[in-house]
């Protein structure tokens, strides 16, 4: 049977961008079904697609965003499991500047952590 690639879930290709060497340390891929990844040093920190736009937080952050209206955790598909990490962020936070900017820093300093 051919592979057409829609087996493959989580096969990946880089962004133009991300091939240049300047900027190895950030990347977005495309992952089929229309969703986006950011990547900072190879760790996911933002997802997108049809379900909007989500962080990956610390667990305090999570559930404090989780309080706001709109704010839902992560599925990727309707019945599949929660993304137990991950938040999507509602509108009215997108919409706010200093707040986004605020939870995508957190989310960066949270993806990249060292291991423990």
């Amino acid at each position: 049977m051919p592979d057409d690639g829609r087996r493959h879930k989580h096969r990946e290709t880089e962004s133009p961008a991300a091939a240049h060497p300047t900027q190895a340390d950030e990347q977005v891929r495309v992952v089929i079904q229309g969703v986006l990844r950011g990547y900072r040093r190879v760790r996911i920190f933002v997802t997108s697609g049809r379900f909007g736009i989500a962080l990956k937080l610390p667990p305090q952050s999570v559930q404090r965003l989780l309080e706001e209206p709109g704010a839902k955790p992560l599925r990727y598909f309707p019945k599949g499991h929660v993304k137990r990490d991950y938040v999507v962020v509602p509108a009215s936070v997108l919409d706010d500047g200093p707040a986004i900017k605020k939870l995508v820093g957190q989310s960066i300093r949270y993806a990249t952590r060292p291991a423990v």
